[in-house]
């Protein structure tokens, strides 16, 4: 029953939030070419998806290690589509960096649109170029870029080995990685499922950033792997009971 309530009304919100996102960027579009007013609206579209439930609690740590109006290479664990509500709560314009199936996913793939959001068709180099150069553009303004470098939500939980793509970005764009941890998305809505877990408490936690000189001086590969090896170690301090033979 709960699950049924937390949709419906849920759906409500979702409608009403795409029909003001709409006019917004209908009255804005002419002179907020980066899209910065409708990224504030979708603070508000995230956090509703929290405050439809009162059970629900976040608990946020390091906000100090963000350094305001400096852009970043975000780079965060994926366990739901939760995770994007989240991810909206940090004070930071960005653009997300998704596979361009996306788009047809209902309200998901508007909103996509809405925010100029860079999409790219995985495995195509063409496409891959493109996604760079508009990264670039956006880093120049001062909008930083989220990746999810799992490439796919998580199936058991756990944090997955990361693919270079995010850090080859960082790389190329001369650019700072700030490192998210997340927890607690997956147990109420994990993937493959739609039952909603009525308690829980999420976990976003900001970790310090990797400098621009340390990204260049440091191959993409082993970028990648020292990431994953300090993002899963922060998630194994903060819930143990997913790793039991680790």
């Amino acid at each position: 029953m709960y699950t049924i309530y937390y949709y419906a009304v849920l759906l409500i919100f979702e409608l009403i939030m795409f029909t003001t996102g709409a006019v917004l960027l209908l009255l804005t579009f002419p002179f907020d070419k980066n899209r910065k007013i409708i990224h504030l609206h979708s603070f508000v579209w995230g956090m509703l998806h929290f405050w439809v439930n009162p059970y629900w609690k976040i608990h946020y740590s390091g906000m100090n290690n963000i350094k305001r109006g400096k852009p970043y290479i975000i780079i965060c664990n994926h366990q739901s589509m939760l995770d994007i509500c989240l991810i909206y709560e940090l004070p930071l314009y960005f653009k997300w960096v998704s596979k361009k199936e996306a788009v047809r996913i209902p309200m998901v793939g508007q909103a996509l649109w809405f925010h100029r959001d860079i999409l790219i068709n995985r495995g195509e180099g063409t496409s891959v170029k493109q996604m760079i150069k508009k990264a670039q553009a956006f880093l120049k303004d001062n909008i930083s870029i989220s990746i999810f470098p799992e490439g796919t939500r998580t199936k058991d939980g756990k944090i997955h080995h990361f693919k270079e793509g995010a850090f080859l970005i960082a790389r190329l764009t001369k650019t700072a990685i700030l490192p998210i941890v997340i927890d607690g998305t997956f147990d109420v809505m994990p993937k493959n499922s739609y039952a909603v877990k009525r308690k829980q408490t999420f976990y976003m936690k900001i970790l310090p950033e990797i400098t621009a000189d340390e990204v260049a001086k440091t191959p993409v590969k082993d970028m990648a792997e020292k990431l994953y090896n300090i993002m899963l170690s922060e998630h194994k301090n903060i819930v143990p009971q997913k790793y039991p033979m680790e």
